[in-house]
């Protein structure tokens, strides 16, 4: 059981989508110019294919009003002249994933260092938390551009709060390790600090890497990490939320966010009570978005700022990633 993702951009003519054999369906992704506008998945006779006008019939069902809502944005909305962008720092903290580390630092490197003809300082960090060998030390040592430290005490937390110590950033993301950033993540999160140059956080759209298993069909089907394809500033309250800003969840999660360093500081970084097994195995991510907001900070979803998360394969794993995140 098996979904291809298939990557689409709208202003390019419209390709034949083929499903080979041993494929259920398809999952697409719809750009324009760039920026990520819909992602749909439809189950599917395996060795069938969608020509071009039977994709342009399914994507006007599913992203006519993101379409309409851009386009209007692009006219009225002026263009930022960019001068200058923050120095920015991508931690990754891992724990003997050196397979998957490699896939995201890989990912990285492949950026563009620069937006609109304006250079970025981008700095990627290794956080190796309680490590059981050598490997990834010996595996990040192969690139002269990335900078590793240990962190020895096992917690996500204290690993993220390693970061913030050995940042040179002015902005700190932080990056599972079992994800890849898009080619447009570097922009997406640059365009988010232009337009909102007040705001202490930053997150982005999450979607599947592959869907090659049962469970992971299952979990893109039922939202996945996605919180949508629209730019959204969270203020300090939510009409028609009461309980905001609790319920965290709404602002993103924890593969792919972003701070001003300097607020990180302030806030005393992430709470090391959490994200440290049982019996509080998650949350770091969740804790530190209530927090910024409750002290009066603003928040941003920046869909452009897209990257890939390998869902769990199994459904023994992704029952267990449940418990430990909302249990």
């Amino acid at each position: 059981m098996s979904y291809p993702i298939f990557d689409i951009e709208i202003s390019q003519p419209l390709p034949t989508l083929t499903i080979s054999r041993g494929d259920t369906g398809i999952a697409v992704l719809v750009r324009r110019k760039g920026k990520p506008l819909a992602f749909w998945m439809e189950p599917l006779p395996a060795n069938t294919s969608l020509t071009p006008e039977q994709l342009a019939s399914r994507i006007s069902e599913n992203t006519k009003a993101q379409v309409l809502r851009e386009s209007i944005r692009e006219e009225l909305i002026p263009m930022v002249k960019w001068l200058r962008f923050p120095s920015l720092t991508v931690a990754i903290c891992t724990k003997d994933h050196p397979a998957l580390l490699a896939r995201c630092i890989d990912s990285l490197l492949a950026l563009e260092r620069d937006v609109s003809g304006v250079p970025i300082s981008l700095e990627i960090l290794v956080v190796d938390n309680a490590p059981s060998d050598d490997e990834t030390r010996e595996l990040v040592a192969s690139w002269s551009e990335v900078r590793y430290i240990c962190e020895p005490r096992p917690g996500l937390n204290f690993a993220r709060n390693h970061a913030i110590l050995a940042a040179k950033g002015e902005l700190l993301a932080f990056m599972d390790d079992d994800v890849i950033v898009d080619s447009g993540w570097l922009r997406g999160l640059m365009e988010a600090w232009i337009e909102n140059p007040d705001a202490a956080a930053f997150t982005g759209l999450v979607l599947p890497y592959e869907l090659q298993t049962e469970a992971q069909i299952i979990f893109a089907e039922r939202g996945g990490f996605r919180r949508g394809f629209n730019k959204i500033r969270y203020g300090q309250s939510l009409p028609g939320n009461p309980e905001y800003p609790c319920g965290a969840g709404i602002f993103g999660v924890g593969a792919n966010m972003a701070f001003q360093r300097c607020i990180l500081d302030k806030l005393g970084g992430f709470d090391e009570a959490l994200d440290t097994g049982a019996p509080l195995p998650g949350g770091g991510d969740l804790d530190m978005f209530y927090r910024v907001m409750r002290a009066g900070y603003e928040h941003i979803y920046e869909p452009r700022a897209l990257v890939r998360h390998r869902h769990r394969r199994t459904q023994s794993e992704v029952q267990a990633q449940l418990a430990r995140n909302y249990r």
